[in-house]
């Protein structure tokens, strides 16, 4: 059948991604990275000095809150690459280490993300080490 290819379908396809989604992947990664990396920029370097002393850059709050949505996108689209990607990809068997690597890997972010978010985390620097993620 000619029109059965795509994920999952059988047969000797590649287990690929459309160009929508892979855009769409795309674009909210480099959200979440970018707001996270520009956040830590003003939290760090780009404090603003007032006539009580130093207080936050007037973009943090608006960084964090790009971050957040960024990170809701990416926690839909991971759903979305489990039913598209993931799932089909490890029951035919292909690429079973990097696959569980990357997994675990976005799986402790999530939940570092939450804890922090929730308060329930020892210190950012438990999570991120220097930077790290």
């Amino acid at each position: 059948m000619t029109g059965d290819k795509g994920p999952g379908a059988g047969g000797d396809e590649p287990r690929s991604m459309g160009r929508g989604l892979r855009l769409g992947l795309y674009l909210v990664g480099m959200g979440l990275w970018l707001s996270g990396a520009l956040w830590l920029l003003c939290h760090y370097f780009g404090q603003s000095r007032g006539e009580f002393g130093t207080g936050p850059h007037p973009l943090e709050p608006w960084l964090l809150k790009l971050h957040g949505a960024c990170a809701f996108g990416v926690i839909w689209a991971l759903g979305l690459l489990w039913g598209v990607h993931i799932a089909p990809g490890w029951a035919a068997g292909e690429r079973r280490r990097s696959g569980a690597v990357m997994l675990g890997l976005a799986l402790w972010l999530v939940l570092s993300g939450y804890l922090l978010y929730n308060g329930s985390a020892p210190s950012p620097a438990f999570f991120t080490g220097p930077w790290g993620f």
